[in-house]
């Protein structure tokens, strides 16, 4: 099974979260309406779907936290292999290889 994204475990929180509002909306407008049994299912209902548009959102927040992470060490590998080369290129002393390395540093630092 696919991992979600941090993006789309955002949304679901926010769209359990609007379903647990239209619920406690639909459920004081229709007080008087309801049985007890009724309301408190509803009720129920309400904080379930709350509850899980917390547990949705700490999940995204994890997520979110493991992207950066990775996108984080990449960017590291790559910078420190640019150094690299450009340290190599400035003690050969080639302007071309200098210019090259430099733009890639910039390239993978603007990327994020």
């Amino acid at each position: 099974m696919a991992k979600i994204t941090a993006e789309q475990a955002f949304e679901l929180s926010r769209e359990f979260r609007l379903l647990s509002i239209a619920i406690g909306d639909y459920r004081f407008a229709n007080c008087d309406a309801l049985k007890p049994a009724e309301r408190q299912k509803l009720e129920d209902q309400e904080w379930s779907l709350l509850n899980a548009s917390s547990d949705m959102r700490t999940q995204a927040v994890g997520l979110l936290l493991d992207e950066t992470e990775i996108g984080i060490k990449g960017l590291s590998e790559t910078t420190g292999k640019a150094k690299s080369a450009l340290a190599s290129a400035v003690l050969a002393k080639d302007a071309g290889a200098v210019a090259k390395n430099a733009k890639a540093i910039y390239d993978a630092a603007s990327s994020l």
